[in-house]
């Protein structure tokens, strides 16, 4: 998105959206669907209060966990969770932070190539309601998959289907 915006689509030929932020992820008055502010400070404020512990139960939701025990198992948490803690906080803080925070509606229009849109109907990171049904209203040429009960981390969960869609995508 916002490379597209920066400088233009000469060197893209073709966009791909999995379980994207794009266009806004906290609640507003014109984004009702959104996620809570006070939700989304919350999480930063555990973030800052336990780094680790955070992760254990972000990775969780990222993947469904519950939900999804055959196909992530708990080495692929462990896995996630050695390398997050290896990033350095603050900069895991202002990330979060930046796209908590980023409204990306107005930059949809600069979106002229062909453009995928994945979303999981069971997200539980970045809801499908403000990010991908927002993402295919507002860029026009799309086609738009969503995976039924496909979370966050859907590349793990549904990776078969996901490479799939990927490939006829990029070949049509």
């Amino acid at each position: 998105m916002r490379y597209l915006t920066d400088h233009g689509d000469s060197k893209v030929a073709k966009a791909i959206l999995i379980s994207s932020i794009i266009p806004v992820v906290p609640q507003k008055p014109d984004n009702p669907k959104g996620g809570p502010v006070d939700a989304l400070e919350g999480m930063t404020k555990q973030m800052k209060a336990d780094y680790p512990e955070f992760l254990k139960g972000f990775n969780k939701n990222f993947y469904n966990y519950a939900n999804n025990k055959d196909t992530v198992s708990e080495a692929i948490l462990h896995y996630d969770w050695s390398l997050a803690i290896m990033a350095a906080t603050n900069a895991v803080y202002v990330t979060a932070a930046s796209w908590a925070s980023t409204d990306f509606r107005p930059e949809l229009k600069n979106v002229t190539v062909p453009t995928l849109i994945v979303h999981g109907d069971d997200d539980q990171i970045v809801p499908i309601s403000t990010a991908g049904d927002q993402a295919t209203q507002g860029i026009k040429d799309n086609t738009y998959k969503v995976f039924k009960k496909a979370p966050h981390g859907l590349f793990i969960t549904h990776a078969e289907k996901l490479n799939k869609e990927i490939l006829q995508f990029l070949a049509s």
